[in-house]
């Protein structure tokens, strides 16, 4: 049956088999094979015997049982011919299942095929006796003998690793783990992969490392990565471990944009952070140049946010300093180095003097002249520190420095507050002055608060009195009038024009309201009658539209009567009057 089965094949069949088996194997071998360790080998011969037609078919193995039968050892492995010989160059082995019209594959030296233990398959071998057609091929009389060896090998990968701990370094990642199985083949490395987006990348590690734990590195600080591990020996990569994450970080960028402003016995230190590089700075250091040597001191207690404010110095020596910041990976590096001479202002006479010459040193970097002191103590003594404080921050001292948005929030909370902005306070602020509001309001903002009080009551001065109470008010109704009538922040030149007029009542809110309604900024919106009627009540009244007084502007208004006759009727009214009272101006 086999011999009837073998005679349909022609010689150019059997030449293409020979020349391409060992390609067609490779397909069943697992990626990246290297070797592999023997686990079972047996050497046989097999002996032609010549069939009619003069071609010799080999039917015997030096196995017992069945003729042509193989019987595997209770072994499951990857099974090859080795070790191969013959007196002919021509022979062509095949191996086929034990049930004969099942072709399993045809074998070629050093390919592979898994049989699982206990197989029985039929080993054979056909020789041509030439390059004539199989069917017509004719003996050459000679003795043909072949001898091999078949041998079962370990192909075993690992196993994958566990119990993954992933640990983010500076620009990489150190991960322990639990070494899987090597299954009999020792491990030789590791491989690390990394999602694409569409699938998962595998980069062995280079030199390579095969204990716990190992090191990654190449990946930006700051950036979440998400990763996966895999073993490798002799037969190639094991399955993949669970995936973990981790995000790479070291020690911190170097501080930038430093402003130092002499404070008494020390400095204040504004600067722009650097990236933190994936862990949050916790403090800073300051360095200062001693007989060309950087001394670095850690800020105690510590301090993440600018401004720091270093203190302890020696007052009135020229100082080189540098700063830096630390996270949990260590100080970051320098900043560029800067020049400070503390000052020594302390007056000893406490009290209202010593809250001025903190002001001086705190808004203007100098100690106080003896004029200038005189006469802020007679202006707090008279009026308020809030008078004291607007005067030092409306001065042309202190407006000359051009301090950005966060800097000048950053100075009020230091002088007014006496202590650094919380994040969520100082983004507010900030974003209140980003929106053009005016920095007068803000300032108020500041003085109107109860730790504002709780500092000038340290100093044993009187806060923010009904003056300053009444000041507040005029600006706050002129700032409402614009937002609300024309939507945006006053402009500096206009406020002030506005605030000036109510003060010394040469305007009377109605004037203020008028006009932000009749002139061309106004007009230029285009508002339908129900929109310019709504916003009557906001900046009248302080509040929405009631439906019956709506509709009756809005038949008033359809009647044939012109928007300054509404205006009329809203600033003439009793609620407009009362309203404008709150704000203490005349209505």
């Amino acid at each position: 049956m086999l011999l009837s089965r073998l005679w349909k094949f022609r010689e150019p069949d059997l030449r293409a088999i020979r020349h391409i088996c060992l390609a067609l194997l490779a397909a069943f071998l697992p990626s990246g094979f290297i070797s592999a360790a023997e686990i079972y080998s047996a050497s046989l011969s097999l002996d032609p015997a010549y069939d009619a037609g003069g071609c010799a078919l080999v039917s015997s193995n030096g196995f017992g049982g069945t003729d042509r039968q193989l019987f595997i050892s209770p072994t499951n492995a990857y099974y090859s011919i080795k070790d191969y010989s013959s007196n002919n160059t021509q022979p062509l082995i095949t191996v086929e299942a034990f049930d004969p019209t099942t072709r399993l594959l045809d074998q070629a030296l050093g390919s592979q095929i898994y049989l699982a233990s206990g197989t029985r398959v039929l080993l054979w071998a056909v020789y041509t006796g030439g390059y004539g057609t199989f069917a017509g091929c004719t003996g050459d009389g000679a003795t043909e003998n072949v001898t091999m060896r078949i041998v079962g090998e370990n192909f075993s990968v690992p196993n994958p690793p566990t119990n993954i701990i992933a640990v983010g370094i500076n620009g990489g990642v150190t991960i322990s783990f639990t070494a899987g199985s090597d299954n009999g083949v020792g491990i030789s490395n590791y491989q690390y992969g990394t999602f694409d987006g569409s699938s998962w990348v595998y980069v062995a590690l280079a030199p390579a490392d095969f204990a716990s734990p190992i090191t990654v590195t190449g990946f930006t600080n700051g950036e979440p990565v998400t990763m996966r591990l895999r073993a490798v020996n002799a037969n190639g990569a094991s399955a993949e471990s669970e995936t973990f994450s981790f995000t790479p970080s070291g020690p911190p960028d170097s501080p930038t944009g430093i402003t130092p402003q002499s404070r008494d016995g020390g400095v204040e230190i504004s600067f722009t952070p650097g990236s933190s590089n994936g862990s949050p700075i916790t403090n800073y250091e300051y360095g200062i140049l001693e007989g060309g040597v950087w001394n670095y001191v850690a800020l105690d207690p510590a301090d993440a946010l600018s401004p720091v404010v270093v203190s302890g110095l020696s007052a009135g020596v020229d100082l080189t300093m540098r700063l830096r910041a630390v996270n949990a990976n260590g100080a970051g590096a320098e900043s560029a180095s800067f020049t400070v001479t503390p000052l020594n202002c302390a007056s000893g006479a406490g009290g209202a003097a010593d809250f001025i010459e903190r002001l001086y040193v705190n808004l203007l970097g100098r100690c106080s002249d003896s004029d200038g002191l005189s006469y802020w103590l007679a202006v707090i003594n008279e009026q308020s520190a809030a008078r004291v404080a607007l005067g030092f921050l409306f001065s042309d001292e202190f407006q000359s420095a051009g301090l950005s948005n966060e800097l000048f929030v950053d100075t009020l909370y230091a002088t007014l507050f006496d202590r650094q902005g919380d994040t969520v306070g100082r983004d507010h602020w900030v974003d209140e002055l980003v929106g053009s509001r005016l920095r007068e309001m803000v300032i108020y903002g500041f003085l109107k608060s109860q730790e504002f009080t709780a500092l000038a009551s340290s100093y044993a001065v009187d806060d923010f009195n009904s003056d300053d109470e009444a000041a507040y008010q005029v600006r706050a109704f002129v700032e409402r009038g614009y937002i609300s009538s024309l939507g945006r922040q006053p402009d500096a030149f206009g406020f002030e024009q506005w605030v000036a007029g109510l003060t010394n009542q040469t305007y009377s809110g109605a004037d203020v309201a008028r006009a932000f309604f009749l002139g061309p900024e106004y007009a230029a919106k285009n508002t339908s009658d129900s929109q310019f009627i709504r916003t009557c009540y906001q900046t009248f009244f302080g509040r929405e539209a009631d439906t019956a007084g709506l509709q009756g502007w809005l038949d008033h208004l359809s009647l044939g009567n012109t928007r300054s006759s509404v205006i009329d009727g809203f600033s003439q009214s009793a609620e407009f009057a009362a309203f404008a009272a709150q704000y203490g101006i005349t209505p």
